[in-house]
């Protein structure tokens, strides 16, 4: 499953929500950033374990194995065309950054917007397939 977005992710404390369905019940995925500067964002997972950067992937399909990448870290630097991954019970979300940019509105507000694309792998036999 893949999809992608452009959204302020000033706004709502720099989450972003990533689910599998409609369904509130269904796998999903809260990703959040925080400012790191005009060519890099911050992927911030709360707790150590849940996020890593695929550091050498350009493409979701150089990744193979998500659980392989590092989650040493609990908030690591996303540059534009780098991959984050997030991982919970469910499965993994692969999320590529492909711009980030001040809104239209900017005007010193701080505002600005990440354009992603991601890819969704549930882990084998999750039920909300």
């Amino acid at each position: 499953m893949s999809s992608g977005a452009k959204f302020d992710f000033t706004t709502n404390g720099g989450r972003f929500a990533i689910s599998v369905d409609e369904d509130p019940a269904s796998a999903s995925w809260v990703t959040c950033w925080t400012d790191c500067g005009a060519s890099s964002i911050y992927l911030y997972g709360g707790t150590p374990g849940v996020v890593a950067s695929a550091r050498y992937a350009n493409e979701f399909s150089e990744i193979d194995d998500p659980d392989a990448l590092d989650y040493g870290d609990h908030s690591p630097k996303i540059e534009v065309g780098s991959i984050g991954v997030m991982r919970n019970d469910h499965g993994h979300v692969l999320c590529k950054v492909n711009a980030i940019e001040p809104t239209a509105d900017h005007g010193g507000t701080g505002h600005v917007s990440v354009t992603l694309k991601w890819q969704i792998r549930l882990a084998e036999g999750d039920s909300t397939r």
